[in-house]
């Protein structure tokens, strides 16, 4: 098992782990992809710390939008893309 911030930040191309949260739309299509299945392999301490970073939100707020596959509510300013 791998890390889930390295994942996310080798698929989704930004130059720094650090860059995530700027693109919080393109992480969490990314997360779309992968699915609550695949992510819930990651430790749970790993998956708040994530979803704290990227989105501001607890992980289980994160995990119910994708299971729902429905929007997260996400900040209006954000760069376009990596």
């Amino acid at each position: 098992m791998d890390d889930i911030f390295e994942r996310v930040h080798a698929q989704v191309g930004c130059p720094f782990l650090s860059d995530l949260p700027n693109y919080p739309s393109t992480v969490y299509r990314y997360l779309l992809q992968i699915g609550p299945e695949e992510l819930s392999q990651y430790p749970r301490r790993q998956l708040e710390d994530f979803s704290t970073y990227v989105f501001s939100v607890p992980y289980d707020v994160l995990r119910e939008a994708l299971a729902k596959r429905a929007p997260l509510p996400l900040p209006k300013k954000e760069r376009s893309e990596c």
